[in-house]
């Protein structure tokens, strides 16, 4: 842009920063990172980028949650959101086999703790989580039915918190007077 810039002005600190300033301002690549960095990549994507995703995978960010038998309208967080969204599109590419179903579940609550997927046999597969999942983000996982699954199979959720069930000694486990007992099954109808 300086070279277009008459020679005589070729010197003026002001009209030099301003062309260099305009140049940056309607430089391409600064607007294809914006984009790439707000939008495309939904592991950077926020607000208005997360919900770009939501409209493609028909998925809205508030929706009416039933917790402990009330009804409330809940908007989700951007992280939240970007969780159920990662589901939608690995649910679009999975073929529902355990082990897919396991590589996917994997690769979303990574952050989270350990998952594993089991096959019970007579169309029903369980999903144990070595973490507990909020009463919200479970009830938006049921709701939006994002979790990638077999058509006509039921799902058991298992919720293991590892570290706070008792245990015997030396498998770094809470004791009888800090632990609890391994209770809640959470169940999904197919």
């Amino acid at each position: 842009m300086r070279n277009e810039i008459y020679h005589q002005y070729a010197h003026s600190p002001k009209l030099v920063g301003l062309i260099d300033g305009l140049a940056q301002g309607l430089s391409p690549q600064n607007s294809l990172k914006a984009f790439y960095d707000n939008v495309f990549n939904i592991n950077s994507a926020s607000g208005g980028g997360l919900d770009v995703w939501g409209d493609i995978f028909n998925i809205k960010r508030s929706l009416t949650l039933t917790l402990d038998n009330v009804e409330t309208q809940y908007t989700m967080t951007d992280d939240e959101y970007r969780l159920i969204l990662k589901l939608a599109a690995s649910k679009n590419i999975s073929d529902a086999t355990c082990g897919n179903i396991y590589n996917v579940l994997s690769a979303v609550f990574s952050q989270f703790g350990n998952i594993y997927v089991s096959d019970l046999g007579e169309m029903h597969l369980r999903y144990s989580f070595e973490f507990l999942l909020s009463d919200t983000m479970y009830a938006i996982l049921r709701q939006t039915r994002v979790v990638p699954r077999p058509a006509g199979v039921g799902i058991e959720i298992y919720e293991i918190p590892s570290r706070k069930i008792i245990g015997f000694n030396g498998q770094e486990l809470e004791t009888l007077d800090n632990g609890t007992f391994f209770q809640g099954v959470r169940e999904w109808g197919v």
